[in-house]
């Protein structure tokens, strides 16, 4: 499990709890009612600390999970104190909340408990949604009171309705309030949108947070290390007017293990500081901000992409000079003019250079731009993936064989799915092309030449049975 960065408080009216505590001891509680939220920041365990994980062993200082199987009578005076505590657990069966990682507080434990970390389950009432959500989150700490002393703690209003969750955290909001519906998944939505900070740099560790976050818009900051005291200021207060609603994420353009790859990836090339915004879901659209980096621009450009405002680019190619093979070149600037061209029936196989598939295809691929060269209806081209980006041809995996019927160009492609020889996808051809169409019959010494190396040759890696496509030469 990894380390909690941030913890999350649920404060209740004073209602009758089950506390099933930790089967390990702890030592035993102090009163601290003069305790402030910087040291709260400082001992709750928001600091670097080993990660724990269901099996840690406990005397090695890390919290495992609650053993339901254990005798609590004895570990409930360690973890709480003797008789002359409070009074606020009483033992009993395992509820709802099983496996859950929600803490009980009270002003006598508040200060040994979260410098332990201990995890324990509570029941009672709201208390189940928290601990539904506790299971939905293990990132984050969950605690639960029903004490006002505490309360004050968190500089929560004491009379201030109830239940009231708040959200602590070590980055410069150090407080943020849940004012939704008291539902788990609407508070693990609200714990995920905000246990982060405002702008979070990418690095292998906060990878999965940014990426599997619910908020799947992102606007990321690329900038060399020593560039980045000019720029970070200014994304950071622009984050602030998007909390909840847009990620911020800082790459480091220098750092070969994240940012060479990532920026490679958007098709950022140099050491320019670049501002992109990602949609981050199976559309993957990008946006660059164009104008100057201040940040009454950066905060209209946020703006704009939370409103959908913003044009999508794409990487591409130059337009090739000339393009008169048999298969020809499409670029990402090129292919509305090429591939969607109404008047066409279009094959286009969109590839990687380091691709093995892609390398064994070619030689094939290309024959088969050889025979079908004199149709005018029907175009065989070829796009590489990895340099070339386009709304409307979008791989999956490499290579992807897509096919755009003349007239029908609105529709989705539809993707080749066949053995890849030349008679399957003439086959395929002859089955979805829009314009009918025949081989021209070649002449005298091409004709022999040609009919033996044709699309239903028993030879090669196009051998294939059913009719053959050779009769129509």
């Amino acid at each position: 499990m990894p380390t909690p960065r941030s913890l999350l408080l649920l404060l209740l009216l004073a209602t009758p709890f089950l506390l099933l505590p930790h089967a390990a001891s702890a030592s035993a509680p102090t009163s601290n009612p003069d305790i402030d939220l910087e040291y709260l920041i400082k001992n709750a365990g928001l600091d670097d600390a080993p990660a724990a994980t269901a099996t840690d062993d406990p005397e090695d200082g890390a919290p495992n999970f609650p053993d339901l199987d254990a005798d609590y009578e004895d570990d409930e005076e360690d973890l709480f104190g003797d008789d002359d505590g409070p009074e606020e657990s009483s033992h009993s069966h395992p509820s709802a909340a099983d496996e859950a990682h929600v803490l009980l507080l009270t002003a006598a434990n508040f200060t040994a408990i979260l410098g332990a970390r201990r995890h324990v389950m509570v029941e009672g009432a709201h208390s189940d949604e928290l601990a539904a959500a506790s299971r939905l989150e293990d990132t984050v700490s969950f605690y639960q009171t029903t004490s006002p002393d505490v309360a004050k703690l968190f500089h929560i209003d004491p009379e201030a309705k109830r239940p009231s969750v708040v959200l602590l955290k070590k980055e410069e909001e150090k407080l943020t309030v849940f004012d939704g519906e008291f539902r788990a998944s609407a508070i693990a939505e609200f714990v995920s949108a905000n246990k982060i900070p405002l702008i979070t740099t990418l690095t292998q560790e906060t990878g999965p947070a940014i990426f599997d976050n619910p908020i799947k818009k992102q606007i990321l900051l690329f900038a060399v290390a020593k560039e980045s005291s000019k720029f970070l200021p200014i994304i950071k207060e622009t984050a602030k007017s998007f909390k909840g609603k847009l990620l911020f994420v800082f790459v480091e353009r220098d750092n070969e293990e994240v940012g060479e790859p990532v920026a490679n990836y958007f098709g950022i090339t140099g050491n320019e500081t670049t501002v992109l915004a990602y949609t981050g879901n199976e559309d993957a659209k990008k946006f660059f901000l164009r104008k100057i980096f201040l940040l009454v621009n950066t905060q209209e450009f946020a703006q704009d992409f939370l409103e959908d405002k913003l044009t999508p680019s794409y990487k591409s190619d130059p337009v090739p000079e000339s393009n008169d093979e048999d298969v020809k070149v499409v670029v990402g600037k090129s292919l509305d003019q090429i591939v969607l061209d109404e008047s066409k029936d279009v094959l286009l196989e969109i590839y990687a250079p380091w691709c093995g598939h892609c390398q064994s295809l070619e030689p094939i691929y290309n024959k088969l731009g050889k025979y079908l060269r004199g149709i005018d209806s029907l175009v065989i081209a070829k796009m590489d993936g990895t340099n070339n980006e386009h709304p409307r041809a979008k791989p999956d995996g490499f290579p992807t064989i897509l096919f755009y019927p003349a007239g029908k160009k609105s529709f989705e492609p539809i993707t080749f799915e066949g053995d890849r020889t030349v008679v399957e996808m003439y086959k395929f051809l002859k089955k979805h092309a829009a314009i009918p169409f025949k081989l021209k019959r070649p002449d005298s010494s091409a004709a022999r030449t040609d009919s033996a190396e044709g699309p239903g040759s028993s030879t090669g890696p196009e051998k294939s049975s059913g009719s053959n496509p050779k009769d129509e030469l």
